[in-house]
């Protein structure tokens, strides 16, 4: 779980060192099925994985648009097993000093 204030920015990272691509979805996309990524798995050349690291930044965040499940979705070639691989982050957009309710320039615990 990521915790972000309202207004700030934020990164999304996916990284594998087995991957011939990866993509990140963003809580409003939908996810391929089990299905569309095996055929999609299937359809790549086989041969040589890479290391890849895709990252996302997102600016300005806001509650009710920016947070929810990012899914990070790694296909790895025909040749690997797993053929792919699925990771999530929950993004909560919360301002943990006004939750909490403490005055300015106080530590809350």
């Amino acid at each position: 779980t990521k915790y972000v204030k309202p207004g700030e920015d934020f990164q999304i990272a996916c990284r594998s060192d087995q991957s011939s691509s990866t993509k990140i979805y963003v809580p409003s996309e939908e996810v391929p099925t089990t299905e569309q990524l095996l055929a999609e798995s299937n359809d790549l050349l086989p041969g040589r994985a890479y290391i890849i690291k895709n990252i996302n930044e997102y600016e300005d965040a806001t509650i009710g648009v920016d947070d929810g499940i990012y899914t990070c979705v790694v296909q790895h070639g025909p040749d690997y097993d797993p053929l792919y691989s699925v990771a999530e982050c929950r993004v909560v957009i919360v301002d943990l000093c006004v939750e909490a309710g403490c005055p300015d320039k106080k530590i809350c615990e």
